[in-house]
């Protein structure tokens, strides 16, 4: 059991580390984090709007919101110095 405890220690770093770069999403940084990236060159803010509108009852509401978070990040992370604020 020990053993297995010890491996598991061992593998969590390396599986954040292979998780690649933080989040370009602020909501989901911490503030060194943020600070971090800003001092890495992230100076552009990119701020989304969604809206809510009734759709039927064969669809969520909330769909523009998922979609402009969305195409938030991905603009974000194509632009490489971007961080996506909520």
């Amino acid at each position: 059991m020990k053993v297995i405890l010890a491996l598991i220690c061992l593998a969590i770093p390396a599986a954040a580390a292979a998780a690649g770069p933080p989040s370009v999403f602020v909501e989901e940084l911490t503030s060194p984090e943020v600070r971090d990236a800003i001092a890495a060159g992230a100076h552009t803010a990119i701020y989304y709007a969604g809206s809510t509108e009734q759709n039927g009852p064969h669809m969520v509401t909330g769909k523009h919101n998922t979609i402009a978070r969305y195409v938030a990040g991905r603009v974000a992370t194509a632009l490489g110095n971007a961080l996506v604020y909520p």
